[in-house]
């Protein structure tokens, strides 16, 4: 039979192929029922649309062999994340941030495509929010910095928009000012970098508007960094919900600046510093998929 027609005079492919199919597969059970609640056409009736998530490899995707942390920041697992991640963040702190520090802060890293699907716009904004309270209250001796925001640092690495890679670019000029807020920019896709930011990163950033899968929070989690997700797609069905951390898409700014400020996220950010409870063991340990 003939796909279905859309006026005027177009044919809809893919709404052709699913209506003739005899089974479709998407990347994440979620995802599958986001696509099907938006779009219920695609099914025709039918309950053939199955969703199987994405996984990784844990022997490609092993920090306790991976040579770009060997060749950085040393031995890296379970064994010696606390003293090993910190030799990490030190490491990529020497490479990519201008201000020096002994001890460097709380580590937020984005790795990723920039584009709006992935929400890089929503972080860019946040932290200029951030940055404009910051040159206010240095204006204004009455003003305080809102909820007392402690100092963080944010790397971001990827390609993509030019538009949100220039204003990434603005970002880190603007951050060179601030005593609180640093950020790095690198536009290029980097995989040794990329390796070396999960485990040096406190937190990865995955604020995207819709997910089918994606596979960076579960490279972050085996590589001992705490996912801060959009509650999205795959995202719901590959961290666990006593592991990461959860936001309305794409809300990341709000829980972002809500984390960052609140003495219980500092708290929960020194706790997990310095865990190696069974619930590190699980990140570490655990099947990726």
């Amino acid at each position: 039979s003939s796909p279905p027609v859309a006026p005027p005079r177009r044919l809809q492919w893919l709404l052709g192929a699913a209506s003739l199919s005899d089974a479709m597969f998407t990347v994440s059970p979620t995802y599958a029922k986001e696509v099907t609640t938006n779009d219920p056409s695609l099914l025709q009736g039918r309950n053939n649309l199955v969703g199987i998530v994405n996984g990784i490899s844990p022997t490609v995707w092993n920090p306790s062999q991976d040579t770009a942390l060997h060749m950085h920041g040393g031995e890296y697992d379970i064994s010696s994340v606390d003293e090993g991640k910190q030799r990490h963040k030190a490491s990529i702190w020497h490479d990519l941030f201008v201000a020096p520090s002994s001890s460097p802060p709380p580590l937020f890293a984005f790795v990723g495509r920039l584009d709006v699907q992935k929400g890089v716009d929503v972080l860019v904004d946040v932290i200029n929010d951030l940055l404009d309270a910051e040159m206010a209250s240095c204006d204004d001796p009455h003003h305080i910095m809102p909820h007392d925001v402690p100092s963080f640092a944010v790397v971001v690495l990827g390609t993509g928009d030019a538009s949100i890679a220039a204003s990434l670019r603005r970002l880190v000029s603007r951050s060179r000012k601030s005593r609180w807020i640093h950020v790095a920019f690198r536009d290029e896709f980097d995989e040794s970098l990329a390796r070396r930011l999960y485990a040096a990163a406190d937190f990865t950033l995955v604020p995207s508007r819709w997910e089918p899968c994606g596979i960076v929070q579960m490279l972050a989690m085996r590589y001992g960094s705490l996912p801060v997700v959009a509650n999205t797609g795959g995202l719901v069905d590959t961290v666990p919900r006593n592991v990461g951390i959860f936001c309305r898409a794409p809300s990341l700014g709000e829980h972002f600046f809500t984390y960052l400020s609140s003495g219980g996220g500092c708290e929960g950010y020194r706790a997990y510093a310095s865990s190696t409870s069974s619930w590190f063991g699980g990140v570490f340990g655990g099947s990726p998929s």
